[in-house]
C-alpha cells in the first residue's frame, strides 16, 4: 500500500479548496514533485505544493468543464523543476519537467471525500 499524505486546510489556500473535499498526495508524488532536492536553493516545499496545486486545479476545472460527466478521476501534467536551472541564461537545452499525474476521487480512512493524486505513465505518444 503507498503512503498517502492528506494535505491539512491549512496548508491549502482557500482558492483550491471544494467544501468537503480532503486532497492527498502519494509519497511518490510528494518526493517527486514537493519535497526540496538536496542542494537546490530559491524554492520551497510551501511554493513547490502550491504549483502542484496549480496544476491539479487548472485540470480538474478543465475536465469539468469538457467532459460534462461526473469526475472519477483523469490524467495531467505537471511542471517540475528540481535544479537550479536559470531559464534566461539562453542556449541551454533542459530536460523536460512535465511529471505525469492522475487524481482520484476517492474516501479518505475517516470517510470524506478525497482527491488522491499518484504518478501516472506519460500518455501514449507522449
Amino acid at each position: 500500500m503507498t503512503e498517502m499524505i492528506e494535505l491539512k486546510d491549512n496548508v491549502r489556500h482557500p482558492f483550491f479548496r471544494v467544501p468537503g473535499w480532503a486532497v492527498a498526495v502519494s509519497r511518490p508524488v510528494w518526493d517527486r514533485c514537493v519535497a526540496v532536492p538536496d542542494g537546490v536553493r530559491g524554492q520551497s516545499e510551501e511554493l513547490r505544493l502550491w504549483d502542484l496545486l496549480v496544476f491539479l486545479w487548472a485540470e480538474m476545472r478543465d475536465y469539468v468543464a469538457t467532459a460534462g460527466g461526473p469526475l472519477s478521476g483523469f490524467r495531467f501534467p505537471a511542471s517540475v523543476v528540481n535544479d537550479e536551472r536559470d531559464e534566461d541564461a539562453g542556449g541551454q537545452d533542459w530536460p523536460d519537467t512535465t511529471v505525469w499525474l492522475i487524481a482520484v476521487a476517492g474516501m479518505n480512512e475517516v470517510g470524506r471525500p478525497c482527491l488522491f493524486v499518484v504518478p501516472a505513465e506519460p500518455p501514449a505518444g507522449g
